[in-house]
């Protein structure tokens, strides 16, 4: 009888913990952080910070992706999980041809202390290998290919997003998407705390349409702000660097994605979005 009212006490506890975990990350405000810049590589660079600082969130990408995650004000690392030191053994007997602790190292006799130069026989030229040098320019091309291919897949997902979106019997669901972002955009407050940034969409209604937005919402961007939309290029470029810090309750995302996914014209559209006709 102890034994079952002890593991209902401690599965009671364990429910009161994790509701009190839902609530706090659902009512209390995360602060964000993100910057990005596009010159020939994209980087971007994203901290969370919960509210009182109880839990940390850090993600970068660059040449690879790399995401760090503490809490209990940073005190325990969850990501990336730190690796065990390798322990050195030592020899514990110690032969008679080694060195003692009182005695002088001498250099190698291929190295010349006043010159600075090895002699010859102390090292060998690695032989040239042209077939490691065709593999290796082979490699780096197929890699330029691939990039350049996959930039290509996502213009053209922009351009089938920017098709569907000016769809006549889309704009119902278009109509109910961005009154469900300007909600969230209220209530998250995002500042754009610095851009420099030169984009074309490669349609000037499309590229309008994004002008039209920025201009609709003054309050989310600051004084040492640069936006330069270029109404002449037939490309889809982004160019430029920007840094974005805010505020956000989950509750209110939440709220705006069960009203989305709710409306039947709105799930039309991701189907479509999606690939489904």
């Amino acid at each position: 009888m102890i034994v079952l009212v002890i593991i209902g006490r401690v599965l009671l506890t364990i429910l009161i913990v994790i509701l009190l975990l839902i609530l706090y990350f659902l009512l209390f405000p995360f602060h964000y952080r993100v910057s990005f810049s596009k010159c020939e590589e994209f980087k971007l660079s994203a901290d969370v910070y919960t509210f009182l600082h109880f839990l940390h969130g850090r993600y970068e990408k660059d040449a690879k992706d790399s995401v760090t995650l503490k809490i209990f004000w940073n005190l325990i690392q969850l990501l990336p999980k730190k690796s065990k030191p390798i322990k050195q053994t030592k020899n514990v007997e110690a032969s008679d041809d080694s060195p003692q602790e009182n005695e002088v190292k001498e250099p190698p006799e291929a190295y010349d202390e006043n010159v600075e130069t090895f002699e010859e026989d102390a090292w060998e030229e690695e032989p040239f290998d042209e077939d490691k040098v065709k593999d290796d320019d082979l490699k780096e091309k197929k890699k330029f290919i691939n990039s350049s291919e996959s930039e290509d897949d996502r213009f053209q997902k922009i351009k089938d997003i920017s098709f569907e979106i000016k769809d006549k019997t889309n704009q119902s669901a278009v109509k109910k998407i961005l009154k469900n972002v300007f909600y969230i955009l209220k209530k998250i407050k995002p500042r754009v705390k610095s851009a420099d940034v030169d984009f074309s969409l490669g349609e000037p209604d499309t590229t309008g349409y994004i002008c039209a937005f920025l201009a609709a919402v003054p309050f989310i961007y600051e004084k040492n702000v640069r936006v330069a939309p270029d109404f002449e290029s037939e490309d889809l470029f982004f160019k430029g660097e920007a840094t974005l810090a805010g505020n956000v309750c989950l509750i209110y995302i939440l709220i705006a994605a069960i009203r989305i996914l709710l409306d039947e014209s709105c799930r039309n559209l991701f189907k479509k979005l999606g690939g489904d006709k």
